[in-house]
Parts: structure tokens; C-alpha cells; sequence
């Protein structure tokens, strides 16, 4: 299976954690794929994150649990969060699966840095953090309301070492949708039309 470009949304988030201090890699979808369950699993105790994060769009969910549920009796210490669209439109029911801590339903990048800071004890609370989802003595909490990034400036654009060998870029201008189609995940969070300068 081959994929013509690189994950944007994971690409801006390890480049805005690095940004400010986070060390971040990207484990390619196609890179998963040319591994074997002991390849992955040996893989991941050697890199031991912190964190795991994984972008799930309705292709990937079955692939993504199945690599989460591995990678979780690897390395169990390690915090599971889901982002991306299908995180989004699913909010909560994602925690159901069992195999996420957490889930952002918003845009990743403020969030996770805000996740991170509360995970390595920096911060006390999650509940400040926008679009958050978690568990907390086996009930369900929410974070702050989502907060779309209104300004697309403030983020780094992504770095080219989480595209190794890519030769084909995507160039992202803007963020959100001017419309408002009621099967698309980003009309029920207000996600307004952003541009950058």
C-alpha cells in the first residue's frame, strides 16, 4: 500500500512541540506497515514515548486500534491520545474502544502541548485544555471548549524531517471550511475559514 503524502496535521504538531522544547518523532503509516508485530513492539520499547499519538480518519481506525493495542502491551505506561477527524466527530466514543487515555477534538497543536504539560506533571489539571476528552476515576471529563487557532502565523510550518524522502509538498494557506455540510466533522465545531498571511 503506498500513500502519496505525508500526515500535515502530525507534521505540524511534532514541528510546534519541537518548537517549544518537545522532542517528537513520526511513525509513518507506511513504516507500520513493513513491520512485523515484534519489529513494532521492539521498536516502541526502545523508543519508550511519553506519549503515543494517533491521527484517525474513518480508513485508519481499525489499523490504528490494532497498532494502539499493541503498541499499549509494549509500552503501558505511555499516555494513547486520538486526534484528528474522525476524533473529532466521534468525541467521546472514542474513549469506548478501550484503548485511548484521551482524545483532542480540536486542532492538535496548542492542545497537545498542553496534554504534554499535564502528563510530565507540569501542570496539575487537564481541564483547562481545549477540546480535550479524558477519564478520571472511571468517569468521562471534557476540557476547556474547543478554540480554533485563529492565528495560522504562530505555527511553524512543518519541518522537512518528518517527510524524509518526500518529494511531492502539500502547501497548507488556511484552515477550516467556508461551508457547513452537515456529514463533514468540522460543521459541528464552528471551525471558521483561516488563512494565513
Amino acid at each position: 500500500m503506498e500513500f502519496s503524502s505525508p500526515n500535515m496535521g502530525l507534521a505540524y504538531i511534532a514541528t510546534y512541540l519541537s518548537s517549544v522544547g518537545v522532542k517528537c518523532e513520526i511513525l509513518s503509516a507506511p513504516a507500520i506497515m513493513e513491520m512485523n508485530n515484534s519489529r513494532l513492539g521492539s521498536y516502541v520499547r526502545k523508543k519508550n514515548p511519553r506519549i503515543a499519538g494517533f491521527y484517525l480518519i474513518s480508513d485508519n481506525l481499525e489499523i490504528s486500534l490494532d497498532t494502539a493495542k499493541l503498541m499499549k502491551q509494549k509500552i503501558p505506561e505511555a499516555a494513547f491520545v486520538a486526534g484528528g477527524p474522525l476524533a473529532a466527530a466521534l468525541g467521546e466514543k472514542i474513549l469506548d474502544y478501550g484503548v485511548f487515555d484521551y482524545v483532542i477534538t480540536g486542532e492538535g497543536e496548542f492542545a497537545m502541548k498542553s496534554l504534554y504539560d499535564y502528563i510530565t506533571g507540569a501542570v496539575e489539571s487537564a481541564d483547562h485544555i481545549a477540546g480535550l476528552i479524558y477519564r478520571q476515576d472511571g468517569e468521562k471529563k471534557y476540557g476547556a471548549p474547543i478554540s480554533p487557532i485563529t492565528d495560522l502565523d504562530s505555527l511553524p510550518f512543518p519541518d522537512l524531517k518528518y517527510m524524509p524522502g518526500q518529494q511531492v509538498f502539500q502547501i497548507v494557506s488556511g484552515r477550516g471550511c467556508p461551508y457547513r455540510c452537515t456529514f463533514c466533522f468540522q460543521a459541528g465545531h464552528g471551525l471558521k475559514f483561516r488563512f494565513r498571511s
